[in-house]
C-alpha cells in the first residue's frame, strides 16, 4: 500500500507527464470521481477514459497555440 504522499505525488505526475502510470495503485475498481463542476464518473475504467481524453484534447490545445 501506498503511503498518502506517494499516492499524491503519482496522481501529481500523472497530470505532469500526461500518461495513467497506475491508476489502480490509487483508486478502486468501483471508484465514484466527481470533478468541482458536478460531472461524475462511477467506475476507474470511466476516471481512465476521462483522464486519458482530458489529456489528448488539451494536448491539442496546446499545440494549436504554439
Amino acid at each position: 500500500m501506498y503511503q498518502k504522499e506517494e499516492i499524491i505525488n503519482l496522481w501529481f505526475k500523472m497530470w505532469i507527464y500526461k500518461k495513467d502510470l497506475g491508476m489502480e495503485n490509487i483508486f478502486s475498481q468501483n471508484i465514484k470521481y466527481i470533478e468541482s463542476y458536478g460531472v461524475k464518473y462511477e467506475n476507474l475504467l470511466e476516471v481512465k477514459r476521462w483522464f486519458h481524453e482530458w489529456n489528448k484534447k488539451n494536448t491539442e490545445i496546446g499545440r494549436a497555440h504554439v
